[in-house]
C-alpha cells in the first residue's frame, strides 16, 4: 500500500496457454491535493513458468488542485519594541506538506527597518551577521529575494 511498509502476497495460477492474469488494485480517491499514488506489482516465477516481466504496477495521478497560501498580518501597526505576527492560511486542506516562500522586498515609502529594529539571532540566522555599525539592512536584504536563494532569477547579487 503507498504510505505504507505493508506489503501483501498471493500466489496465483496462469492456465495453459494463458500470459497474464488480473490484479484489482483498490484505490481510494478524495478531493485534497496529495502526491500520485504508486502500486507496484512484482512477479515472481514459482515452477513451471518464465516471466518475462517481473515488475508492473499503476500509478494514481493526483488531480486536485494545490492550495493557495496566503499570509496575512495580524496588526498594521505594533508598538515599537513589539513582535510583528503574521497567520499562514490555506485555501484549502491538503493531504501533504504544503510549503511557500517569503520575499524581502525594497520600501517603496515610509521608514525602512535598520538592524537596530530586528533581533540579531533572526539576522545572524538569516544573513550570517548581525547588526551593522550604522544599523542598515545588510545588502542582501534590500533588494528582492526569494528565502533561501541568493538573489531574484536573471540578477546577479552584488556584494
Amino acid at each position: 500500500m503507498p504510505g505504507t511498509d505493508r506489503v501483501t502476497s498471493r500466489t496465483v495460477t496462469v492456465r495453459p496457454g494463458r500470459h497474464d492474469i488480473d490484479v484489482p488494485v483498490e484505490v481510494r480517491g478524495n478531493t485534497r491535493y496529495g502526491y500520485d499514488l504508486r502500486y507496484d506489482a512484482f512477479v515472481k516465477a514459482v515452477r513451471g513458468t518464465v516471466v518475462g516481466a517481473h515488475r508492473g504496477g499503476v500509478t494514481a495521478r493526483n488531480d486536485d488542485a494545490m492550495p493557495t497560501m496566503r499570509l496575512t498580518p495580524l496588526a498594521d501597526d505594533v508598538t515599537e519594541g513589539s513582535a510583528l505576527r503574521w497567520r499562514v492560511t490555506l485555501s484549502a486542506p491538503a493531504d501533504v506538506e504544503i510549503s511557500g516562500g517569503v520575499l524581502l522586498k525594497p520600501v517603496a515609502d515610509g521608514q525602512e527597518l535598520s538592524t537596530k529594529d530586528v533581533d540579531p539571532a533572526w539576522l545572524e540566522a538569516n544573513f550570517g551577521r548581525s547588526r551593522t555599525p550604522r544599523g542598515r539592512c545588510p545588502r542582501r536584504s534590500r533588494a528582492t529575494r526569494a528565502c533561501g536563494s541568493p538573489s531574484p532569477p536573471g540578477r546577479r547579487r552584488r556584494r
